[in-house]
């Protein structure tokens, strides 16, 4: 690096130096990498710093990032993986280490580097303390992206009195910068070091690859007029010679120099500008990079890239190709002008402060002219250029930008919204001025494809609106006759829900209309209001409340149940719009319908805003899959969940139920939210992330001992196994228990009515819950035990947790929605058994895998358990039937299907024949064989079919006990 500043630094330049200069920019060189060093010791205390914490949430992430590093975890071992990750750590805090040792700072947040930090002191232990400390800042430099800040790099940074003592650190840390750019040379990386460390890294071998394939970089000689090369003229093109023969290796290269190239482009505008503003000698010529002379051998001396038709790239962010509504166009310049204003008005970091400026937007409907007008930090020059003229240029997206306001959270991401104007505007005006500016600025917009002239005005101008004299932008559009623009101010309120500003709509000469609430419990009660329940708003049986965690905030409404005196989610009514409720990001509406739902279900808005809200597509009508999305739904689901917590509390802690009362409605609620609705197409929008919350809710009664609680799915997991009992007298003791405004639980009750013959099984009871609940439970626990006892009618059945890599029970996934995909099988089945039930889904049958142990059932094929399914017992007449189809098919899903629904038109054919022995008439089995049993893809399982069918099926159900009505009948229930 020290010698390529023999042509870094040209000729004409060098006397503009200082000896401080020198200094500073060899030093520099010097130790501006060495914070790379790391020891054994360091390493082995590296749990000790920030190492922990960066692993987690800067590399191994969730994020796309963080996927790639776990994927390049997964190519090497153990202990490689976890060198390659410190490795990262340090790679991305070397720059502030050396920064850190250099002033003597020991804080063991970027690496416990003690011996290190000790050695460099030694080194530099002649040199004065402020000198040091601007070396560390030089250091430093070279991996920021802010040395156009002077005040930080200072142009005569003085440590004597003459100016040989003097330092343009500005300077320095480009030169310094650049010379690090651009070493990528083979004597960067010699071959010695290479054999010595072996890396197993590939990215290090391709980083090889690539630095061995670079024969030199030098400075380009200028050329005049005639092409010929002049040594005499100054020069501003880095020349860069490589010969490749791995084309990765050349790809990295040039991507490589591309960045460089742009790097360069941006020091030679930081010098020109401190050069013209404070008047110094030192120069920074060197602008571009000629790669021509890298080449890959085995493939055309010619390089290819891809070519932007900047026309029709216009055209296709003009057109409906990303924006298919033309009502964006409010949407779009609207929430410009709300960023500009929230900036404006906003404190040092960007926090934006509410209600402390204005927006208007007017509609012209005789000259059609959509005019929006903001009073916030207008247009300086330099964004004008840099990014309200190129498109994708978001200025908010720019790491300078971020920097300075880290708290601040823009709307706008993308830097595209000004070109959905030219949708439906034939004409642009655009009239901004910004505080630090003198005059304020015009531009003409013709047409997205063409130039633009910049007109400056005088601020106190009645050309410039007074809301904008002092800050603020102003854009008028004239739109086109063909486009539609009905009802701006309900354009503007379905989007701008918070705006977080003064915004509002006028159409023509008539009264302002004010757009968006100040919180989200204001706009769902003016909802609400408008559809009709202001009076039981005004009467309290009504009411919104709101759950707020971090960057997010819900709202919904509950409306209260007298006679269950507690307070439930307020469902939605026919006449609800999905575009009236949704999740708002930054207060701007992305999604409609129930938050956390496809649809709608109930009266709720949520926001999201700061860093953790969600991302937007590029056309803002829908909200990206990342990890800051599904954060927002969990937090969504809590709110909903946190509620039906709630009024679990409530109702047993001060409104007088039972424990028992309080679990059956926790599950009410649950279900009515989560799993109803079905026929409006409502339905979860991530069912996993609902599931989490869902599993916090109360849902079951546990008795152990002479104790009765409530539990949740999280709570069961904390125990290895419950049991259940099914049973007349356990179901009415339930009922008792329930209803008993004391919690009683099964033992006390079987104690005081002297029930000997009744005796508990030896561990905690489970009430399972039924529909939803019970579905629940049946995704992490089952049945390993099942105990029968005629005498009591009973059905005990012990419960442990799944285990997914060895299921005691096969059951399908789909079972409630489902229908059979295999049905050609049976082409002879008719649609219905007695013309009004579809055979189309079979009952939900389990099918035993593993071990499961049996009491009192040697006489059964089949027991069924009230709601929770139809259980084929080991070695039952179906098992033959079953490996048959196995063996033939070579899946136990096939034979799980198939066996299944035989076993249950068997069922319903002994259910049909008890009818026809019950009326008098007989039932021929050959004859049901017959009817529902043909065709060719039946053959081979004919004989053991027609077996099956003759032989019966023996159920265990304590419905035979129910005198409402025959067994089979109560059976049906359980489909």
């Amino acid at each position: 690096m020290l010698e390529m500043l023999d042509w870094l630094i040209q000729p004409d330049e060098i006397d503009a130096l200082s000896d401080a200069d020198w200094l500073m920019l060899v030093l520099g060189i010097y130790f501006h990498d060495l914070g790379m060093l790391v020891t054994t010791k360091e390493y082995d205390e590296r749990s000790t710093s920030d190492y922990p914490r960066y692993r987690e949430t800067n590399l191994l992430t969730s994020d796309r990032v963080g996927r790639d590093y776990k994927h390049k975890q997964s190519e090497f071992g153990e202990q490689e993986s976890e060198k390659f990750l410190y490795q990262e750590f340090v790679r991305d805090k070397h720059a502030i280490r050396i920064r850190e040792w250099l002033s003597g700072i020991d804080s063991r947040i970027n690496g416990f580097a003690t011996e290190q930090a000790i050695a460099v002191r030694e080194l530099v232990a002649g040199l004065e303390e402020n000198f040091l400390d601007d070396l560390g800042l030089i250091c430093e430099s070279h991996h920021l992206n802010d040395l156009d800040d002077t005040g930080k790099y200072r142009v005569r940074r003085r440590y004597g009195r003459t100016d040989k003592e003097s330092v343009n650190l500005q300077y320095i840390a480009v030169m310094l910068r650049t010379a690090d750019l651009l070493h990528v040379s083979r004597d960067r990386t010699p071959s010695l070091s290479f054999r010595m460390i072996n890396p197993t890294n590939p990215v290090s071998n391709t980083e090889w690859v690539k630095q061995m394939a670079v024969i030199s970089i030098t400075g380009q000689y200028a050329k005049d007029r005639d092409g010929n090369q002049d040594p005499d003229l100054e020069r501003d093109t880095v020349e860069v010679h490589a010969d490749f023969t791995n084309p990765e290796g050349y790809f990295r290269l040039t991507s490589y120099l591309d960045y460089a190239g742009k790097e360069l482009q941006q020091s030679y505008k930081w010098i020109s500008e401190s050069k013209k503003k404070y008047g110094f000698h030192h120069k920074f010529s060197w602008r571009y990079i000629d790669d021509s002379n890298v080449s890959a051998k085995g493939f055309l001396a010619e390089q290819f890239s891809f070519e932007l038709d900047q026309y029709k790239i216009l055209e296709l962010l003009t057109g409906h190709t990303l924006y298919n509504d033309t009502n964006v166009v409010v949407r779009e310049i609207a929430q410009n002008a709300i960023d500009a204003v929230r900036l404006q008005h906003a404190d040092e970091t960007g926090n934006a402060l509410a209600d402390m400026g204005t927006v208007e937007i007017h509609w012209d409907t005789a000259n059609r002219t959509l005019t929006v007008r903001d009073n916030g930090t207008g247009m300086s020059q330099d964004i004008i250029e840099n990014n309200f003229l190129k498109v994708g240029a978001s200025r908010y997206q720019e790491a300078k930008f971020k920097e300075r306001y880290p708290d601040f959270s823009p709307i706008s991401r993308f830097g595209i919204g000004v070109l959905s104007a030219f949708m439906i505007a034939d004409s642009v005006e655009i009239t901004t001025s910004h505080p630090d500016d003198e005059k304020a600025r015009h531009l003409s917009l013709r047409d997205v494809h063409g130039k633009y002239l910049i007109r400056l005005l005088q601020k106190d101008s009645t050309d410039v609106p007074k809301l904008i004299a002092a800050h603020g932008t102003e854009v008028k559009m004239s739109i086109r006759a063909s486009a539609d623009l009905k009802n701006v101010p309900a354009i503007a309120a379905s989007y701008f829900v918070i705006p977080r500003c003064s915004l509002t709509v006028q159409v023509d000469n008539q009264p302002a209309v004010s757009i968006g609430g100040e919180s989200l419990n204001e706009i769902l009660v003016d909802l609400l209001r408008s559809k009709g329940l202001r009076d039981q708003l005004d009467s309290g049986q009504i009411q919104v409340r709101n759950y707020s965690p971090r960057g997010l905030t819900v709202a919904y409404a509950v409306r209260w149940q007298p006679y269950f005196r507690q307070w439930e989610l307020l469902h939605v009514n026919e006449n609800v719009r999905s575009t009236e409720l949704g999740i708002c990001v930054e207060g701007v509406r992305v999604s409609g319908g129930t938050p956390g739902f496809e649809g709608i279900v109930v009266y709720a808005i949520a926001n999201a805003s700061g860093p953790g809200a969600p991302r937007t597509n590029v056309a803002r009508s829908a909200l990206d899959d990342t990890p800051q999305f599904a954060e927002t739904l969990s937090g969504i689901y809590s709110a909903y969940c946190r509620h039906i917590n709630a009024e679990a509390d409530v109702l047993h802690a001060e409104r007088g139920f039972s424990k028992s009362w309080a679990s059956t409605e926790v599950r009410f609620m649950c279900e009515n939210l989560f799993r109803v609705r079905q026929e409006r197409d409502s339905r979860v929008s991530r069912e996993s992330l609902a599931l989490n919350e869902i599993r916090k809710l109360p849902m079951y009664v546990v008795d152990d001992g002479d104790e009765r609680s409530i539990a949740s799915l999280a709570d069961l997991a904390e125990r290895d196994e419950y049991f259940s009992i099914e049973s007349s007298l356990t179901r009415y003791a339930n009922y008792l228990a329930r209803e008993l405004p004391v919690d009683v639980p099964l033992e006390r009750i079987v104690s005081t009515a002297n029930l000997e013959e009744f005796p508990l099984p030896k561990g905690p009871i489970l009430e399972t819950g039924t529909g939803y609940a019970s579905r629940l439970l049946t995704d992490e626990w089952e049945v390993s035990g099942i105990f029968a006892d005629l005498r009591s009618r009973r059905l005990d059945f012990r419960w442990s947790k799944q285990i997914p890599e060895a299921p005691l029970w096969i059951r399908h996934p789909n079972i409630n929605t489902r229908t059979l995909e295999w049905a050609n099988l049976f082409r002879g089945i008719r649609a219905s058994v007695d013309g009004r039930r579809r055979v189309d889904v079979p009952l939900n049958m389990l099918v035993p895998t593993g071990n499961i142990e049996l009491d009192g059932l040697d006489e059964y094929d089949i027991v069924a358990s009230g709601g929770r399914g139809i259980y084929l017992l080991p070695n039952g007449p179906w098992t033959e039937l079953f490996r048959k189809v196995e063996s033939n098919t070579g899946s136990n899903l096939a034979a799980f299907e198939i066996t299944t629904t035989v076993v249950d038109l068997i069922m319903r054919f002994q259910q049909e024949r008890e009818h026809m022995i019950r009326r008098g008439v007989s039932s021929d089995t050959n004859s049901f064989i017959k009817e529902f049993f043909e065709g060719p893809e039946i053959d081979p399982y004919a004989e053991v079919i027609t077996s099956l069918a003759e032989s019966g099926i023996r159920i265990f159900s304590l419905d035979r006990w129910r005198r409402s009505g025959p067994w089979s009948e109560a059976a049906d229930e359980y489909r």
